[in-house]
């Protein structure tokens, strides 16, 4: 993405994405690619970081932001780190959109957080 289209807490988030992938993840590809699987760790140490549920209001623990040049930036970064398979734009783009639009409140406060 053109960093033109980018506001300042963008760059932000996408040097703190650029340095996970490259510190976290980049090392361990081979390794997960042979087991056919990316470590639980990895996706606990991604949560911490809020690279899930970036649109999720921050009334269920997310931080409640409508734009997806965050989602974008993510999968720019993935990719530059050789890192195609964390599939974090599954839950980003297809699981979070679906549990915001189609779930109960009860369920949103289970499933979100």
């Amino acid at each position: 993405m053109k960093k033109e289209n980018l506001t300042d807490e963008h760059l932000i988030f996408q040097d703190a994405a650029k340095a996970f992938f490259e510190k976290e993840m980049k090392p361990n590809n081979e390794q997960w690619e042979k087991d056919g699987i990316v470590s639980r760790d990895i996706w606990l140490k991604a949560g911490s970081n809020n690279f899930f549920g970036i649109d999720v209001p921050e009334e269920y623990g997310g931080m409640g932001l409508d734009d997806y040049r965050y989602n974008t930036i993510l999968i720019e970064e993935s990719v530059k780190a050789e890192n195609p398979g964390f599939g974090h734009s599954v839950q980003n783009d297809l699981v979070v959109p679906y549990l915001l639009r189609h779930t109960t409140e009860e369920q949103k406060k289970r499933w979100l957080a």
